[in-house]
């Protein structure tokens, strides 16, 4: 119950429970009576806002890593188009794939992966990536992972040469990682005890 003294002509709206009542000058009125005020009043008066998410870093707003909202089999298709630009040696779309500050192997920011990805493939002449079984593992929301054999010809003997990512003496994959917008954040060769790792979904 609110007390007011009866002098004064203020309205005081207050929404309670179905069974309060609103005090004006001593007498009193029914909730639904103060509810209509309330309507009556400014949009947005007396009403809680909620508080805006706080906008996300980096350039364009998109620097966070993908969440489950991407699907799982769109980032498949990311990394499988990945491998095909790698080996059809189109350095350059894959650079303008990749987040400004990229990590690419260890080399981070956009100029400095290019120029390293093309010196990888200038001194592995015909160099080709072929993942084992067309077989990528999700690893994590924006991140996949696969073996392969990566195959080139040595450029000073002109023998053909590869490399097994994983076998029993070589644990490696390679892995990518994205940002929610679609670039990628991070291309690296990762060590994993098994393949596919515990926990990972196969596709």
């Amino acid at each position: 119950m609110v007390q007011l003294l009866p002098q004064l002509a203020v309205v005081l709206p207050l929404v309670q429970s179905s069974t309060s009542f609103v005090l004006l000058g001593g007498s009193s009125i029914c909730t639904t009576t103060a509810l209509r005020a309330a309507s009556d009043a400014p949009r947005g008066f007396g009403r809680v806002q909620k508080p805006k998410p706080a906008p996300a870093t980096g350039p364009r707003g998109n620097n966070r890593p993908l969440d489950t909202k991407l699907k799982a089999e769109l980032v498949k298709r990311m990394a499988l188009k990945f491998i095909d630009l790698k080996n059809s040696g189109d350095w350059d779309t894959i650079v303008k794939l990749c987040a400004d500050d990229v990590d690419v192997y260890g080399t981070v920011g956009r100029e400095p992966a290019a120029k390293a990805l093309k010196d990888f493939a200038a001194t592995h002449p015909q160099l080709h990536h072929a993942l084992r079984d067309e077989t990528v593992a999700v690893l994590a929301p924006g991140k996949v992972g696969y073996v392969f054999t990566k195959s080139w010809v040595d450029p000073a003997t002109g023998e053909a040469r590869d490399w097994v990512s994983f076998e029993e003496s070589r644990r490696k994959m390679e892995t990518l990682e994205f940002f929610a917008d679609g670039r990628i954040k991070r291309m690296a060769i990762e060590t994993y005890d098994a393949w596919p790792p515990e926990g990972a979904t196969l596709l």
